[in-house]
């Protein structure tokens, strides 16, 4: 007899976003992604988490250097099939997305 065992640990996207607002900007160009972002987690404090999808080339970047000026973290980011997901965490000290 076979027996076949699945691993029941969640991924790490999945651990990440379980309590996440989701922010889709699939569709939008930039810099509409960023300005999207910017718009939701404006009344977000430190610790919330957004899960951010995009397909727009630029997005990565965007965030990258947004985030880093706004000492928020960027926790994931994975591209698929040209459609980016990103795991953002309002950075401490750090209330809005001016």
């Amino acid at each position: 007899m076979t027996t076949s065992s699945t691993s029941t640990k969640p991924d790490r996207l999945t651990e990440l976003s379980a309590n996440a607002t989701v922010i889709d900007a699939r569709g939008l160009l930039c810099p509409q992604p960023l300005i999207l972002v910017r718009t939701q987690t404006r009344s977000g404090t430190a610790g919330d988490r957004y899960l951010i999808i995009a397909d727009d080339a630029q997005a990565d970047l965007d965030l990258e250097v947004w985030s880093y000026r706004m000492q928020h973290e960027l926790e994931y980011k994975r591209l698929q099939d040209g459609v980016w997901t990103f795991v953002l965490r309002l950075g401490r000290g750090r209330t809005t997305g001016e």
